[in-house]
């Protein structure tokens, strides 16, 4: 990429960082970023059609970094406690950007997350189907009750880093990776009532 765009895109998105601490996502204008970001709006829109492009262009930046950097998805159901610590520390490492998707659009970013590491976790084939003898428990049930929990376990995170913006205490992640370690345990050994 030419240093010039490299240095735009900067631009660009440390104004759209510094905006979006401020007021809703909604209420951002371009004319307002273009002039905090010093370039003319006819170079925003060179990079991008709308705000909601430049958001939707974090995002998925954001969502390819997380899944680029979970490589081993088959340790949340081999140690989750290690998968809760990795996610946050992954999450956390875009703290540092001033970009955390808080604001109240944040939902569908959260959704959207959650959607893709389940998609990846199903792509990958970590869950399988019941073993012989384990007849009841069904896989439709088991993916439901995956995706329940990595929502959990993501707007868990997400939450609590708005809470503790210098790093969620020990306690907190603890109780969080109990809580999913036993949730997966949970949903390994998932049995349907009669």
């Amino acid at each position: 990429m030419d240093l010039r765009v490299k240095k735009t895109e900067k631009a660009i998105r440390g104004a759209f960082y510094k905006l979006i601490q401020t007021k809703p996502m909604e209420k951002i204008t371009v004319k307002e970023l273009a002039e905090l970001a010093e370039i003319n709006k006819t170079t925003f829109y060179a990079h991008y059609e709308t705000i909601y492009d430049l958001v939707a262009t974090i995002e998925q930046e954001i969502t390819d970094s997380v899944i680029e950097n979970l490589d081993e998805f088959q340790i949340l159901f081999d140690n989750p406690r290690t998968f809760v610590y990795d996610l946050y520390h992954v999450f956390a490492s875009f703290h540092t950007d001033s970009f955390s998707p808080f604001n109240p659009s944040s939902q569908d970013f959260l959704r959207k997350l959650s959607d893709a590491i389940y998609d990846e976790v199903c792509r990958r084939g970590f869950l399988s189907p019941p073993a012989d003898g384990d007849e009841d428990a069904s896989l439709p049930e088991r993916y439901a009750s995956f995706g329940t929990l990595l929502t959990f376990l993501i707007n868990g995170l997400f939450g609590l880093s708005k809470c503790f913006p210098n790093g969620i205490p020990d306690k907190d992640l603890e109780f969080l990776a109990t809580f999913v370690e036993s949730g997966i345990h949970a949903i390994t050994h998932l049995q349907l009532p009669d």
